[in-house]
């Protein structure tokens, strides 16, 4: 990497940091520390004042240190982290909210570093007010469900509010971290009536977090202290009329709630009663812009004369001997895009291999100045042949698989267990989420391996070349966007040819027959859609990595033949795949539209099946539309541990696109 490196250690959680690295990457490089001293390191910020920053100071100093301090930290039955620092080998203090640093310097003797307030900022952009925004009786709870979010007021909240309007209902967004409370709410809820009223939604995926606040009409606040409660804040930006428990500081850092901090349950309602905010104090949040502006300030003042404006003039990979992880790219005519790919993947990859197949544009150039390893290779009409040549020039432990029209949108937990000491029955490849940006916006997301053993994955297949010799498979969080839009006939057109040619080529191989029927369907020509759907029926009728052929051929059976052949379908379907989710929603659907044949539009619940929540969301605003009664829950998951990678994806996650 270039200089200026700023290295980046986030033990308690990225949630905080990620805006500040992606504004921090506008002007310097970026890399994440696992091992300390970092030669490569200009500057280290540690965002969280917790061990990692105390085993770095009992290390000799090799660069300016930049600490953050958020909440947790200050409380001495955290660890006593404060007193255990060495501050004379840091540069700078940050914390998070003004009420938090009074607490500490009251507590702890900080000497040595500069001491600055610089709050968590709101990225207004993400967090928008929806266009004709009404309001209802939805209240948002959102975090990690411990003690610190004060569980037992949320419930005493949620029965006060329900007392006073019973149509009010309640959204938990965050997992529950501690058996106690999973077994807790299992036992209140119900003697309180409020099982029906209580729904979890577990963890939601940052990504989707400005829908979920977008949806709701309240944020609650139930915490008996916070450092700045960034879940209220990004509710407000999004529309939420907020009801903030009277926590230390709360007035501090909302200052336009004064005299809206409730402290019993009877004042919560009487919020809610008179409701005296306005929308437009959204306004008077600290936007991240600002505070993201004064961090790179700071950043750039302790760099001193290595502060320089990072980007053309220098590489982001720099020559390395025995790269951990190599990037491996097949692109062609990827100019518009390759940057953006290329900045995303530069804290994951150690070196980048690009096989340029024959571009008429500055591809080669934006990757050569970037730092990648070029290598040219005139196309030969099959993918997996120039993948698997790709991989050849890598010559990391790990393969990280990625093309120049996506980005790694969150690296999430990737780059950490790549790193990890191999065992001998240890994972093969990681799965990452794949979302897939349209036209019409968000269109496909599922599972699919791109990081694996560079000696054990190879590419077969010409076209939609598929992962073998990769077993041992485990999910991670990172979040790879595929921006295709604008993209999807000019795709079509290339492949189809070439799925014609292999059909022909192969004619008892379910491979071509199944994404020739995904295909035609996403062109939506619905003869062709039925033509592949059946022959791949007849192919691989049972084999579950093929199985979403049936709910293709229900679409279109549905559009082109009328709904007694779409049925007949969906229940071979079913039949044979009983477990397949997306052919339970298609079963619903189909039974909402017979019963409900007037809605303006009915087929628009055939023909979008999606993963799990979205079409709940869609069932639930289906039977609002009819005047019909509909709740989901509570459905109280186990407490499990927060580092524990989950997905609600699903689908095999070696078939890809």
């Amino acid at each position: 990497m270039p200089g200026p490196v700023v290295g980046w250690i986030a033990t308690g959680g990225e949630t905080f940091i990620q805006p500040i690295l992606a504004h921090l990457r506008e002007t310097f490089a970026v890399k994440p520390v696992t091992r300390w001293p970092d030669p490569e390191v200009d500057l280290l910020w540690c965002e969280w004042c917790d061990e990692r920053l105390i085993e770095v100071t009992a290390k000799p100093k090799t660069c300016p240190i930049v600490a953050r301090l958020h909440s947790y930290e200050a409380f001495r039955e955290s660890g006593d982290f404060v007193a255990r620092v060495n501050w004379s080998k840091v540069d700078a203090l940050l914390f998070v909210a003004e009420h938090v640093k009074r607490f500490v310097l009251a507590r702890y003797p900080v000497e040595g570093p500069e001491i600055h307030v610089i709050p968590n900022g709101v990225d207004l952009d993400r967090f928008a007010l929806p266009a004709g925004k009404t309001w209802g009786k939805k209240v948002a709870w959102v975090g990690g469900i411990t003690f610190k979010k004060g569980p037992e007021l949320f419930v005493q909240a949620a029965a006060a509010l329900r007392a006073f309007d019973p149509e009010f209902e309640f959204h938990v967004a965050g997992e529950l971290q501690q058996e106690r409370y999973a077994a807790y709410f299992q036992h209140i809820l119900p003697r309180l009536g409020l099982d029906a009223a209580v729904r979890f939604h577990g963890s939601i995926p940052p990504g989707d977090m400005p829908a979920f606040f977008q949806s709701m009409d309240y944020v609650l606040s139930t915490s008996p202290w916070e450092g700045a409660q960034q879940s209220v804040a990004e509710g407000i930006a999004s529309g939420c009329i907020p009801l903030v428990h009277d926590w230390p500081g709360a007035e501090q850092v909302y200052p336009f709630l004064a005299g809206d901090l409730w402290r019993t349950t009877a004042e919560l309602v009487e919020v809610v009663r008179r409701r005296r905010f306005r929308i437009e104090d959204r306004a008077r949040l600290v936007p991240l812009s600002r505070s993201a502006g004064e961090i790179g300030k700071l950043v750039s003042r302790l760099l001193g004369p290595k502060a320089r404006v990072h980007g053309a003039e220098g590489p982001l990979w720099r020559p390395c001997e025995d790269p951990l992880v190599s990037a491996a790219m097949i692109v062609r005519n990827e100019a518009k895009n390759l940057e953006r790919c290329l900045r995303s993947i530069r804290d994951v990859a150690d070196e980048v291999v690009v096989l340029d197949t024959g571009s008429a544009d500055d591809t080669r150039e934006i990757a050569r100045r970037l730092g990648a390893r070029v290598f040219d290779e005139p196309w030969q009409e099959d993918f997996s042949l120039h993948r698997n040549h790709s991989i050849e020039h890598c010559r990391g432990r790990w393969i990280f698989v990625i093309d120049g029209d996506e980005e790694l949108a969150e690296a999430g937990d990737l780059r950490a267990l790549l790193a990890r000491e191999p065992a001998p029955d240890g994972p093969e490849g990681f799965a990452c989420q794949i979302v897939c940006l349209t036209e019409a916006g968000i269109g496909e997301e599922f599972l699919n391996v791109r990081a694996f053993l560079r000696e054990k994955g190879r590419y077969v297949y010409p076209v939609h070349n598929q992962l073998t010799g990769v077993r041992r498979v485990r999910p991670c969080r990172a979040v790879i966007r595929a921006h295709y839009a604008g993209t999807i006939a000019a795709k079509a057109a290339r492949s189809l040819p070439m799925l014609h040619r292999l059909a022909e080529a192969r004619p008892e191989d379910p491979h071509p027959a199944f994404f020739l029927c995904k295909t035609y369907r996403m062109l939506e020509d619905g003869p062709n859609t039925l033509r592949w759907a059946r022959r791949c029926g007849e192919l691989a009728p049972d084999d579950p990595l093929f199985s979403l052929h049936w709910v293709w051929h229900f679409q279109a059976a549905f559009m082109e033949e009328g709904p007694e052949a779409a049925r007949i379908v969906l229940e071979e379907g079913l039949r044979r795949h009983p477990g397949l989710a997306d052919l339970r929603h298609c079963r619903v659907a189909n039974e909402i539209i017979e019963w409900h044949h007037a809605l303006l539009n009915p087929g628009v619940y055939a023909l979008c099946p999606q993963g799990t929540r979205r079409f709940l969301a869609n069932l639930g605003a289906i039977t609002e539309l009819l005047g019909l009664p509909f709740t989901v829950g509570p459905t109280i998951p186990p407490a499990r541990p927060r580092e524990e990678p989950t997905s609600d994806r699903r689908g095999d996650p070696r078939l890809g696109p």
